[in-house]
């Protein structure tokens, strides 16, 4: 559980707390597809992807149920999610 009991990141219904990652292999090619929810202070706390090491896209701030989406080459990658919070992985 995150800060007062909240979940940070819920994916397959697990949650994620603050300063927290998780991350997986895809094969591509082909397109990741994720729904997600920010509730952060701005520039304080976010939500990361990476591909292999690589930032591709983060949020902060207030941000409703969305739907990502990620591009995977083709190949094996490592797809990571992180939530930061003030500065700190």
């Amino acid at each position: 559980m995150g800060d007062n009991g909240k979940c940070i990141l819920i994916l397959r219904r697990n949650c994620f707390p603050p300063k927290n990652s998780s991350q997986t292999s895809v094969v591509g090619p082909g397109t990741l597809s994720f729904s997600f929810k920010v509730s952060s202070e701005v520039n304080w706390g976010w939500l990361r992807w990476y591909r292999d090491g690589t930032f591709l896209v983060g949020w902060s701030g207030e941000k409703d149920w969305s739907l990502g989406t990620i591009n995977v080459p083709a190949g094996t990658h490592i797809i990571k999610w992180q939530y930061e919070k003030d500065g700190a992985a």
